[in-house]
């Protein structure tokens, strides 16, 4: 319709967009519609470096595709504002405090690892979980954990507004990104994996290829294979075992993550630069006069 009008038209990619889809058949012709549209859009626009790989491979033309990644918040450590939040979380400042954010998808991991708490969280008393949010296996986590006798080490807050998410993240040693590795997740660096930097912490992640490619070996990123590994890697930080001390790494790691992050774009850059390529393909396309 843009070209036919004599309209440039301009495709934001976020997301692999077709693996959503869960039937087969309608998957595939999803696909042929995105690689369609990304072939014949006047240009691409894609959020990381993993989409880039992801929007070549669907037939996205290279010399019209560009890369802008989501802006950042450049915010500096609020110690305060996490000691409240643990109080209201009901978690001590002895303990290590794990957080997840967001949509808890079937793939998101999270079925695994409050699994593998009900199995072992005995054996790290120590290490509390916080899941912050709903999605589609609210229900089922709250069974796992009400089964488990999870209660008290598995926190499941529910939806809360946005601007209270700051703080619960700033209460957390580490952020969460459990998944599992399908063809959804294969080239994000999803939202929250950012916030999480932007809060100074370190992450525990699934060795995705678009978080390996975004990221490299920066070390406050901690890679497992599976979502059930989380509590193994935790445990490998010290020797002792001691809450203390893994606080303490996870503190310099995740400065490390803070630090990486700062150094892209803000909002506001990021604004400008969006707009500017905008205002270049629309100068390549005059509108059609009367």
């Amino acid at each position: 319709m843009s070209r036919a009008a004599g309209r440039p038209f301009v495709y934001h990619v976020m997301d692999a967009l077709h693996t959503h889809a869960e039937s087969p058949p309608v998957r595939l012709i999803a696909r042929f519609i995105e690689g369609l549209t990304m072939r014949y859009a006047d240009r691409v626009i894609v959020v990381s470096q993993g989409l880039e790989r992801y929007a070549t491979g669907m037939g996205a033309p290279r010399d019209r595709l560009a890369v802008i990644p989501i802006g950042v918040h450049k915010i500096g450590a609020d110690p305060l504002a996490g000691s409240r939040a643990r109080a209201e979380l009901g978690v001590s400042e002895k303990e290590v405090l794990l957080v997840f954010v967001g949509w808890q998808y079937t793939f998101s991991g999270l079925r695994e690892l409050v699994t593998d708490f009900a199995r072992r969280g005995n054996d790290v008393p120590w290490l509390r979980l916080a899941i912050i949010g709903r999605g589609d296996l609210y229900e089922e986590l709250q069974r796992i954990r009400a089964a488990g006798g999870l209660e008290r080490q598995v926190i499941m807050t529910g939806q809360r507004p946005v601007d209270e998410v700051g703080a619960l993240i700033e209460a957390a040693d580490f952020g969460l990104l459990p998944a599992e590795r399908n063809e959804t997740m294969e080239h994000l660096v999803p939202t929250k994996v950012v916030e999480y930097m932007e809060h100074g912490k370190a992450v525990i992640a699934t060795r995705l290829p678009g978080m390996e490619v975004e990221f490299g070996s920066l070390p406050g990123i901690l890679y497992i294979d599976r979502p059930e590994d989380a509590i193994d890697r935790i445990k490998a930080l010290v020797e002792s075992g001691d809450p203390a001390e893994i606080r303490a790494i996870a503190r310099r790691l995740g400065e490390t993550c803070r630090s990486a992050i700062q150094q892209r774009d803000d909002w506001e850059t990021v604004t400008a630069k969006f707009a500017s390529l905008l205002r270049d393909e629309a100068g390549e396309k005059p509108l059609p006069s009367g």
